[in-house]
């Protein structure tokens, strides 16, 4: 069966495909066939022109622009505003909104249209084939000699026939409608992208990256999977009337009890409805709150892991976790009574009207077997929109909650694009301006005026939180205007204050899609300060990044920032204070090659906001910023004369500045620069590999451990008596109805022609679905409960094991392949699986009492049945097989959306900057679209190619049964043949559902698989217990050296070192020396090679618990992290500290007089990321931490870097009076900061290059601390 072929992706197969192929499906046969390799991305043909996601987005945006908005109520939204145009303020009930619903009906009722079309038709079909069964019972029960063999042929043939057109339209429906769906959910995933580039300061607090996330994993899925069967919402009632005309006919007005059953169950089941959809919406803001934390986690790992938080994380995870479990369970409970409605209430209502029309009239009123099983068939038309519509019912719901939040995230205001003024490009001005990050907290820069020339170079300075980020902010229009207007002319350049980096190859970030101009590259370079750091990478400019620069220094990653923006060529250039992050003589280099006013980029519009008051006299002008207004502008020198107040922190050593910018630049612009040797140099991001062949029997195993075994066990059991029940149901009315026969035939003697009165026929019948409905409940709630215990214990082995990964983990995996696994795997074994797992054991026993029913009409279907088994076994493996694979292609084909997704938002404000949202959007197109192959090839077309020749397989054996009782007609019952033929009939969709079952089975173990890839990877060293150590801070290291990976040079070479207890170590060196992944080696964030010894206080710190050791260590990193909890939660998550304790280190951080403007105090809340707090207030805060914890060692790691020099001074002598018995370790880049400590650690290329007092150091002739001293403008005092 197999094609030895290489298949290509060139063109979509099913555009060249004929008509009957596209009937059939035919076309899809080319992937099926494939059996000599694992599919493969590029095995996939490309996806049709009209499922192209840029297409989709563009008929999306289009049809939303146009929308009109309207009143509409909504759900409070907690710690969300409702919108800018609130009727009723703060309540956030009516607010004015285009409406989603709407937009997507305006989009996509074409599709739908066709859809309804094929659907009516196959509708009308499905009322034939009873009245056929009728003619053939009928046919049967005459079973005269006279009676025409070829008429039973005839009606045999027409049975086929019929069910095979029913077969061919109903697929017709399902493709066309699961293509909406996939249109529709690539529409919000591209629009949600779309957004999240655009969505305004204000609106930025209101959903989290990880609410955003769920969103496009859980919402935008909905939208595919509820269009396929959204048609049951017109089709359903066309459906029951038609079934009750039918019933009329067949039984009179026997069936209105039956219609009152129903209709007593529209009130119970809307009640059940609304109490789903409530129970929905606090589990969709569950699930939001817990990929939140997750996604904060992950950002955050190295902070989480240095702070020794792991437990903390745990706890916060898993409290949530619990609730979302409760919340799980709450909605089984409740949807026991749907799972009710679905599998007894139409067998009630069939009961009722039995009873009805034989105890109205018991002479005339016989249930011969062709009336009781063709009204068993109208029941069952009967019950599958019933079933369906509760089904309907609560995915509506669902749905309905996510278009509320989709909607209400769409209709968030966008930021707008700065006005681009006519004339010379390069100037920037702002005219009245007043803006603010919040509308509700007032303006945060108030009444701004400047207007800067073009080609001029400005400085910004001001006081930590004074305004200088948020004015640089402003002019790009991040901010929300509350007054004035903003211009830009010409093209922009953005370097934030955290540097962005994409995870992307070193050259690929700074040439940033533009065209490769190799000249003016390695200019860039070289004004960057970036050739040393390429002559130490192994690969050179090949070297990838990973995500957010993770494998950087800070200042390496600064400067890549500033390379990007010089590649440009832009026509401004904005600077949120570039230089804190690199060692002084660095920072000149920087300054006068890259900034200044004979640097590259001179002629350029340059605006640059620093702390690095010694460049202010080079500037041609200087703002001067407090509390959010311009206090002053003009030049240097006449700043300083007019504010004598602010001296401190506009103090600059400006002979010692203009003598280093005056110095010659050592021209090596045109030195080469490294490549990599081979094409697999430099790459650290591990590709997310898609396993082949079967699910391994392991992870079922794993799966049904976690599950319960005893609980599978119980449950199977269980359904299978349910079904038995199900079985004997249909034998007694089979039974019943040839009672009649028997009598008047008298084929039995008197003694065995005794019927049972209608009382008890009745009586055990009813019976018979009583004790249904009680399996029912205790199979439901069985299969709900062991999901749930599955679940927590995967996602709690998968939290635990994130939490346990060493650091190189997060290094090489990208955070949006990490989220997809929490997310939408987690989802699936949430919800998919388990409901999939009932399902399938329902249709396997379904079938094998299906078969035993067809049999007991004739045993002779007997020697057919391992024919008919044959080929469904071996249509079923080419068909799991290949879709477990695609789904596998699909699983990993996701991660990279989010991943970009994340990357995105994360750098929203510069890819705005430099106007590159078209490209990052194609982008996402892209990325969508190869999602889509996967998606469309292994699922949408397949199952419908697996369908129609399932389905066809199933009227042939429906054929086939019907010709064996025509042929044997003499040795078999009416009875026997209706409850035969009904069954065969019914069987052909269980059949198929039954082989969709186990492929979704496999491909939702998929998802187990994944996740248990996390629970088998290597952690980080366990605990051990450690009491009241250290005690004095010695730190002695020998031989110490470490390596971030195998195959890279070390980052540490052999240091040898010993550091007094009480001692200060100032760390100081060039950008990438090695001055933080020594601190940072301390923590053993990265292990250090076997011959490295590390010794505090006599213990071996290799071969303790990473827990204790982390917990004994306090750092304030280079890289402030914060989280979105309170700020009394920032500063003490375990809640270990009083009040009066927390307040005392806010006010020792010079934080009090923040805090106070602050209407919560301690219980203000923090944005993600720390957004709403400045770089230099989150490294406060983080000073905060270090003082309330209070350990023997202190590390500062740049701790002051985005802090002023006047705070710097004043934070420097609260660490030196509160530490003052504490082994302290500074890294710093301001030599002002160090020189007071005890000894200096100058570090070079990962070794120790000087290691000395400060005096010592600075005596030394060209020293490397002399010249880094002297660069820094205390020449004089030297």
């Amino acid at each position: 069966m197999g094609l030895f072929i290489r298949l290509t992706s060139e063109n979509a197969w099913e555009e060249e495909a004929s008509l009957p192929s596209r009937i059939f499906f035919h076309w899809y046969g080319r992937i099926m066939g494939v059996t000599d390799k694992p599919l493969e991305m590029d095995d996939l043909p490309k996806v049709p022109e009209y499922l192209k996601s840029d297409q989709e987005h563009e008929r999306f945006t289009e049809v939303w622009q146009n929308a009109q908005a309207s009143w509409t109520f909504i759900a409070p939204i907690k710690n969300k505003k409702a919108g800018p145009k609130s009727k009723e303020a703060g309540k956030g009930t009516k607010v004015m909104q285009k409406g989603l619903l709407k937009v997507m009906i305006k989009a996509y009722w074409k599709p739908a249209l066709m859809a309804a079309c094929f659907k009516f038709i196959h509708d009308i079909l499905s009322f034939v084939n009873p009245q056929v069964l009728k003619m053939f019972i009928r046919w049967i029960s005459l079973c005269a000699e006279s009676t025409s063999v070829q008429e039973g042929v005839l009606l045999a043939l027409l049975l086929f026939i019929v069910s095979t057109l029913q077969t061919l339209l109903l697929h017709q429906y399902f493709w066309v409608g699961s293509n909406a769906g996939l249109k529709v959910k690539n529409s919000i995933t591209s629009f949600l992208y779309k957004k999240s580039l655009n969505i305004s300061s204000q609106a930025r607090g209101m959903f989290t990256h990880g609410e955003i996330v769920n969103m496009m994993t859980v919402d935008a899925q909905k939208f595919q999977d509820i269009f396929t069967y959204i048609h049951m919402i017109w089709s359903g009632p066309m459906q029951i009337g038609l079934s009750l005309y039918f019933l009329w006919q067949e039984l009179g007005p026997a069936i209105f009890p039956g219609i009152a059953v129903m209709i007593l169950l529209i009130p119970a089941n809307a009640m059940v409805g609304k109490k789903i959809g409530e129970i929905m919406r606090q589990l969709m803001q569950t699930k939001d709150k817990r990929m939140k934390t997750i996604s904060e986690l992950v950002t955050a790992i190295k902070t989480v892991k240095l702070y020794a938080w792991e437990v903390f994380f745990a706890s916060w995870i898993d409290e949530i976790r619990q609730k979302e479990l409760d919340q799980m369970w709450e909605r089984a409970k409740v949807s026991v009574w749907m799972s009710l409605t679905w599998s007894v209430s139409p067998f009630f209502i069939t009961v009722a009207a039995f009873a009805t029309y034989v105890l109205q009239d018991p002479v005339n009123n016989i249930l011969t077997p062709e009336k009781a099983f063709v009204s068993i068939m109208y029941f069952n038309l009967l019950r599958f929109p019933m079933q369906m519509f509760p089904m309907m019912l609560m995915q509506v719901i669902e749905a309905r909650v996510s278009v509320t939040r989709l909607q209400n995230y769409f209709n968030l205001p966008e930021l707008t694009d700065s006005e681009k003024t006519p004339g010379k490009a390069g100037t920037v001005k702002i005219e009245n301006g007043s803006f603010t990050w919040k509308k509700s907290e007032g303006a945060m820069l108030k009444d701004i005026s400047i207007d800067i020339k073009q080609g001029e170079l400005v400085g910004v300075v001001g006081h930590i939180g004074s305004g200088k980020s948020s004015l640089i902010s402003a002019m790009l229009n991040e901010m929300d205007h509350l007054s004035g207007a903003v211009s830009l002319s010409g093209t922009v350049a953005y370097v934030p204050q955290d540097a962005w980096l994409q995870n992307a190859t070193l050259k690929d970030n700074i040439i940033f899609g533009k065209k490769l101009d190799d000249a003016f590259y390695k200019k860039c370079v070289f004004s960057a300060s970036l050739r040393d750091d390429l002559e130490i990478l192994q690969s050179g400019d090949q070297t990838e990044i990973g995500e957010k620069g993770i494998n950087l220094s800070g200042g390496q990653k600064q400067r890549v920032s500033l390379a990007r923006a010089a590649y440009a060529d832009p026509d401004i250039v904005l600077f949120d204070d570039p230089l804190s992050a690199v060692d002084p003589h660095v920072g000149k280099e920087i300054f006068t090659n890259l900034i200044g006013r004979e640097s590259m980029l001179k002629g350029k519009t340059r605006v640059l906001a620093t702390h690095a008051t010694q460049f202010l006299p080079m500037c041609d002008r200087v703002v001067l910023l407090s509390k959010g207004k311009i206090l002053d502008v003009g030049k240097y020198e006449d700043i300083w004369a007019r504010n004598p107040q602010f001296h401190a922190i506009l103090k600059a050593d400006a002979s010692a500045a203009e003598k280093s910018a005056e110095e010659p630049t050592e021209k090596k612009s045109k030195a080469s620069i490294k490549e990599s040797k081979t094409n697999h140099d430099g790459k650290i991001t591990e590709k997310e590999e898609a396993k082949t062949g079967t699910i391994d029997f392991s992870v079922l195993r794993k799966y049904l451990e976690s599950f319960g075994m005893w609980q599978f066990i119980f449950a199977m059991i269980m359904n299978t008596v349910r079904y038995g029940f199900w079985l004997g149901e249909n034998l007694w009315l089979a039974d019943w109805s040839d009672s009649t026969a028997r009598r008047e035939t008298e084929i039995f003697d008197n003694e065995s022609s005794d019927d049972l009165s209608i009382g008890v026929r009745l009586g055990v019948y009813g019976g018979f679905g009583i004790v249904q409905s009680v399996f029912v409940v205790i199979v439901a709630l069985s299969f709900s409960l062991g999901g749930i215990r599955a679940s927590r214990g995967i996602h709690d082995s998968v939290i635990t094991s994130i939490l346990r990964f060493p650091l190189s983990f997060y290094d090489k995996t990208p955070s949006g392949r990490i989220i997809n696994r929490v997310g939408k795997d987690i989802d699936v074994v949430d919800a998919a699986l388990i409901r999939t797992l009932e399902m399938w054991t329902h249709c396997f026993l379904r079938v094998m009492f299906g078969i035993f029913a067809i049999v007991s009409g004739s045993p002779w279907y007997l020697v057919f049945l391992p024919f008919f088994g044959l080929v469904y076994f071996k249509i079923q493996r080419v068909f799991v097989r290949t879709t477990r694979q695609l789904k596998r292609i699909e699983s990993v084909s996701k991660s990279p959306i989010y991943n970009h997704f994340g990357e995105s938002i994360h750098g929203a404000s510069t890819i705005r900057a430099y106007r590159y949202k078209a490209r990052f959007q194609s982008i996402n197109f892209e990325l969508i679209d190869q999602n889509n192959q996967a998606n469309y090839y292994g699922s949408i077309i397949a199952y419908r190619w697996l369908a129609v020749r399932l389905e066809i397989l199933s009227h042939l054996l429906v054929l086939t049964a019907a010709l064996i009782f025509v042929w044997a007609k003499e040795h078999t019952t009416a009875g026997k043949v209706g409850f035969a033929l009904s069954t065969a009939l019914g069987m052909s969709q269980t059949l198929n559902w039954a082989v969709r079952q186990t492929s979704d089975l496999e491909n939702h173990a998929v998802a187990v698989e994944r996740l248990l890839e996390y629970t088998d990877k290597e952690w980080e060293g366990k605990d051990k217990i450690l009491e009241s150590w250290p005690d004095k801070g010695e730190l002695k290291m020998e031989n110490f050296s470490l390596r971030y990976r195998k195959n890279l040079p070390p980052a540490l070479d052999d240091l040898s070192i010993t550091i007094k207890g009480g001692e200060k170590i100032g760390i100081c060196g060039r950008t990438g020396s090695g001055k933080s992944t020594f601190v940072l080696s301390l923590f053993r964030l990265v292990e250090a090679e076997e011959k490295s010894s590390f010794i505090i206080d006599g213990v071996d710190c290799r071969k303790i618990g990473l827990h204790d050791l982390r917990k004994k260590l306090t750092i304030i990193p280079q890289e402030a992290t914060l989280f979105s909890a309170t700020l009394r939660k920032n500063l003490d998550p375990f809640g270990e500290y009083s009040d009066a304790e927390i307040w005392r280190a806010i006010e020792l951080s010079h934080l009090k007089s923040f805090t106070d403007t602050l209407a919560k105090g301690l219980d203000h809340e923090i944005a993600e990321g720390g957004g709403n707090l400045s770089a230099g207030q989150r490294q406060l805060v983080c000073l905060a931490r270090a003082l309330l914890r209070k350990t023997k060692f202190l590390i500062l790691d740049e701790a002051t870097a985005s802090v002023d020099n006047e705070t710097d001074q004043l934070v420097q002598s609260t660490i030196r009076k509160e530490f003052k018995d504490c082994t302290i370790l500074a890294v710093a880049h301001r030599i002002d900061t160090i020189d007071d400590s005890d000894k200096i650690l100058v570090m070079d290329k990962g070794k120790i290059a000087e290691f000395d007092s400060p005096s010592a150091l600075k005596s030394i002739d060209g020293g490397i601390y002399s010249e880094l001293f002297k660069a820094s403008g205390h020449a004089a005092e030297t």
